[in-house]
């Protein structure tokens, strides 16, 4: 026989509980399909084509925010480092990438149009604030 009091034992076997069950996160993410259409000019098409820049992205944003302050790489724990991460993926994917950069400027004013080369980032960068704020909304994110 043990000689330990009742609430020792008692004491013991939660400290034991709480060293096994692991935490499980409350946070539940609604699995959705996001949108969120930029243009760019396909060349196999021959013409301006609109794409869903947050196609297939849905999974790894939930894992991502799952995550939270454990992951090594890039926590993310709140709306600012949420941002800053698809910051990050949106330029890696769009950002001075020559297959989805396309010519723009005027025709009418000039002799010589005046052109500028844009990029699929260059439509997203302004309404990085906006695109954030949709999917957290839509798949129901909680800091």
């Amino acid at each position: 026989m043990s000689d330990l009091t009742d609430e020792e034992i008692e004491a013991t076997r939660e400290l034991n509980n709480l060293k096994t069950n692991k935490k499980k996160s409350n946070m539940r993410i609604k699995k959705v399909n996001l949108e969120w259409k930029a243009f760019y000019y396909s060349w196999n098409e021959h013409k301006l084509v609109f794409t869903n820049v947050l196609c297939d992205m849905e999974e790894e944003i939930a894992k991502k925010v799952k995550r939270g302050k454990k992951d090594k790489w890039f926590p993310v724990y709140d709306y600012e480092s949420f941002k800053e991460w698809i910051q990050l993926e949106l330029m890696s994917h769009y950002w001075s990438k020559s297959e989805v950069e396309c010519l723009i400027g005027d025709w009418c004013s000039n002799p010589e149009p005046t052109l500028e080369k844009h990029d699929i980032w260059w439509q997203l960068k302004p309404n990085l604030d906006r695109i954030c704020e949709y999917i957290i909304r839509e798949m129901n994110i909680n800091f």
